[in-house]
């Protein structure tokens, strides 16, 4: 069987020099979508002859957007089409990344991340849509027209406590998927106590994919257009960003007790939530609920930890280009960046899968009985 390397479908993102020996495939990140400087973000499907041995190297690795990413990174692989993902044995010299796999199958897919594409995310909706409490609506429209979508969770009719979940800001960023299916699987248990006594109280805004068009192209960090979401909030536009002005207008108008921002860190090996420190104007009772949210959190999910984190900082208006800032500052919201990392969690190494599904999935889970230990008296 010849080589043959296919991008062609939701996500797909590689370059190919060349593919003629199996034994060494020579492959370049694509940039995102009119930002050339960003590439980092790659997924694709290698048909090959089951058994034999493949070496890929991707040559520009070492100008990547976050070069710092490789360094005890290990890629993705998945031998069944996608429906389960491991890691093998990937080294990088500081300029080439290599990835060494032997395939099981006739076509094997390689990853940054395990994907979490625009099937999956319709599938996730449609079956939270099974539950009578749940209801989706299109808030607007992104750059290519395609509908941001909010999942919106109520247990009545009447206004309860607004918390808003958004992903994909990022759109390379998948793990924020599958915390939300955690997150939607464990809220919409009927038989589950804690998920019942939160929505007594509470009602969920979700905004599973706020960057469709980034998802689509394979790109890491931006839309269409080059729009880096995270830094559009306080000053969000119709041609530039409109999946972030639609959404935002939606937040005005319900409000926000809670956001979280679900994204992905190419660096850190750990599972955290972003210091506040560059918020302007935090105050006191916001603080306190911040750190008796990580306390609740850190008693239920071993994977979540608060040593280590992005270095401290001074408060910054510029920081409210962000919508956890401009959230906090806007909405008077606990509003937190949640960052997971693409290589493993170095406090639980897992050698086989490193970071993955599952445990994103295990995140969301608990992040229901975190709120309720914010939200419910």
């Amino acid at each position: 069987m010849s080589l043959v390397i296919d991008t062609n479908f939701y996500g797909g993102a590689i370059t190919v020099i060349e593919a003629k020996d199996p034994r060494n495939v020579t492959l370049a990140l694509r940039p995102d979508t009119a930002a050339p400087d960003i590439a980092q973000w790659f997924h694709f499907r290698l048909y090959s002859t089951p058994g034999v041995a493949l070496t890929l190297k991707i040559v520009n690795a070492g100008k990547s957007a976050y070069p710092g990413g490789w360094e005890d990174y290990r890629a993705c692989v998945s031998p069944d089409g996608g429906i389960t993902w491991q890691r093998t044995e990937t080294s990088y010299d500081g300029s080439v990344m290599t990835i060494s796999y032997t395939p099981v199958s006739g076509v094997t897919e390689f990853a940054y991340f395990a994907p979490f594409t625009g099937e999956d995310t319709q599938r996730m909706l449609g079956k939270a849509l099974q539950d009578p409490r749940a209801s989706l609506d299109v808030l607007g429209h992104s750059i290519q027209g395609q509908p941001i979508q909010r999942l919106l969770v109520r247990e009545g009719s009447a206004k309860k406590t607004p918390v808003w979940f958004t992903a994909r800001q990022h759109p390379g960023e998948s793990q924020g998927g599958f915390v939300l299916q955690g997150f939607l699987g464990r809220l919409l248990n009927a038989a589950d106590p804690v998920s019942r006594a939160l929505l007594g109280v509470a009602e969920f805004h979700v905004v599973a994919d706020i960057n469709p068009d980034g998802t689509r192209a394979g790109n890491l960090r931006t839309n269409a257009v080059g729009a880096n979401l995270n830094r559009e909030w306080e000053a969000a536009t119709q041609e530039r960003s409109p999946e972030v002005l639609c959404v935002r207008e939606e937040m005005k108008r319900t409000g926000a007790s809670v956001v979280m921002d679900l994204h992905g860190d190419e660096a850190l090996p750990y599972v955290f939530i972003v210091n506040p420190g560059d918020v302007p104007g935090m105050t006191n009772e916001q603080h306190d609920r911040r750190q008796r949210f990580d306390k609740a959190l850190l008693g239920l999910n071993r994977d979540f930890q608060t040593e280590y984190n992005y270095p401290p900082s001074r408060p910054d208006h510029a920081a409210v280009k962000k919508l956890s800032p401009w959230a906090t500052v806007n909405l008077g919201a606990l509003a937190m960046t949640v960052e997971m990392p693409f290589k493993d969690n170095a406090n639980l190494p897992d050698p086989t899968e490193g970071w993955s599904p599952d445990k994103c999935r295990r995140l969301g889970y608990d992040f229901v009985a975190a709120l309720a230990s914010d939200l419910v008296k």
